[in-house]
């Protein structure tokens, strides 16, 4: 394990943690996020069009209502959760930040998911 790497990791952690707690304190109090620039020009939904809600939701356990913004985020999140981690462990053990074949794999269906996703969501409108 390399602890300079690890804590270079810590600190960009910290540093993203503190901004999101900024932002999201901003967001509960004025009511007001950071608008979706792909919807404001085109009229639909980008696959990640609710993420601020959701987190917000999830930050006061309101599942229900974090589904409803962004259910494809949500069903996503377990994995994208479990690649991550994993990156940040090989980076720190290893200095490589790639993934192996299972993950790359993986990392495919994802995308094909959120491509699937984006259109359902903006012909059913959800």
């Amino acid at each position: 394990m390399n602890k300079k790497r690890l804590l270079m990791l810590i600190k960009t952690h910290i540093i993203i943690g503190i901004i999101g707690i900024v932002y999201a304190v901003a967001c509960m109090k004025t009511g007001y996020g950071i608008p979706c620039i792909f919807r404001l020009v085109t009229g639909f939904k980008c696959p990640g069009c609710g993420i601020s809600r959701m987190c917000l939701e999830l930050l006061k356990l309101n599942i229900k209502e974090a589904v409803h913004y962004n259910m494809g985020v949500v069903a996503m999140s377990p994995i994208l959760i479990y690649l991550y981690i994993k990156t940040c462990i090989n980076y720190v053990k290893n200095g490589d930040k790639m993934l192996n074949k299972t993950d790359n794999v993986i990392a495919i269906v994802i995308g094909i998911f959120v491509i699937v996703w984006t259109v359902f969501r903006n012909v059913y409108q959800m």
